[in-house]
């Protein structure tokens, strides 16, 4: 069963953190696991209007959807009214547009149009 939650482990990132320039910022990973494997993460923290999310690893665009999923709802659940998806991971700034969990530039105004269910939805009003 896959299962993504804030890690208790955040030592075990100090290379990644360091490598991305989050060393000291309050950086934050998110694990996605299945059977006690990790599958994927992402990195995130939270910002004065919101939250980054600076880096993710996952091998298909579900677990994207997951993982990002996941930020956007503990986010939210701190307050954060608005994202931001790091421009520089190209991969995963793609796919959350495929996705519709960012604008071209990266930003999402409003988290909660993602987490209300299908606000989104091209058939919606049909």
């Amino acid at each position: 069963m896959l299962q993504i939650l804030q890690t208790r482990h955040i030592e075990n990132y100090a290379e990644l953190l360091c490598r991305l320039g989050l060393e000291g910022k309050h950086a934050n990973v998110v694990e996605a696991t299945e059977n006690d494997t990790i599958t994927g993460i992402g990195v995130y923290r939270m910002t004065e209007d919101g939250v980054a999310i600076d880096y993710a690893e996952y091998n298909d665009l579900l677990l994207c959807d997951g993982i990002v999923r996941s930020i956007l709802f503990l986010a939210y659940m701190r307050g954060a009214v608005s994202a931001y998806v790091n421009q520089e991971d190209k991969r995963l700034l793609s796919d959350c547009v495929k996705l519709r969990l960012c604008d071209e530039s990266g930003r999402l105004e409003k988290i909660s149009s993602v987490l209300d269910g299908c606000e989104n939805c091209k058939h919606k009003n049909m």
